[in-house]
């Protein structure tokens, strides 16, 4: 497989930019109601033509705060890529603060740091790895998910009609 290569610092464009062969992109997103005491997490995988081969989205029981959740949503995108055996993965967030402190890869007293020192840990599955910040238009089908598992959806299987529309309009 050929290496993914490391994004440009700052933001990326919304709309789909093609890999090399045998890379996946996995967008993340995490988010919370402050009417809820809940945390939904969402994440898309796509091949290197674009397509939407994998998707997540769990509920939580717990209130984070949002930069928690975004920390968490990070985790829980490596942990998903790793029990599915991809090796050659770009992740992307639309949580400035948390790409920049793992790209960064310094330890701090933040709320975030434990969460962080688990991310750290998982790089060495990874052939190559890398993580970029990407304004929420080009997380929107990682950001629906996140937000439709507060209706306490969870799943795995085909993603719902909104999050393929989604992908598809990042195509076009």
């Amino acid at each position: 497989m050929e290496d993914c290569p490391e994004l440009v610092h700052g933001m990326q464009p919304t709309r789909w930019i093609s890999l090399p062969m045998g890379c996946a992109k996995v967008n993340f997103d995490g988010a919370n109601l402050h009417t809820q005491t809940a945390t939904g997490i969402g994440g898309t995988c796509r091949n290197s033509e674009g397509e939407c081969v994998a998707w997540q989205q769990h509920y939580r029981e717990f209130e984070m705060s949002p930069e928690v959740a975004e920390a968490f949503a990070t985790l829980d995108a490596l942990q998903w890529a790793r029990r599915q055996g991809w090796r050659d993965v770009i992740f992307e967030g639309d949580c400035m603060g948390v790409v920049k402190k793992i790209r960064a890869n310094t330890r701090d007293l933040s709320p975030i740091e434990t969460i962080l020192s688990d991310i750290f840990s998982c790089f060495s599955f990874f052939n190559s790895v890398s993580f970029s910040f990407v304004r929420r238009e080009g997380n929107h089908p990682a950001h629906l998910l996140a937000h439709s598992a507060l209706l306490n959806l969870e799943g795995d299987g085909n993603p719902p009609p909104q999050v393929l529309d989604a992908v598809l309009a990042d195509l076009i």
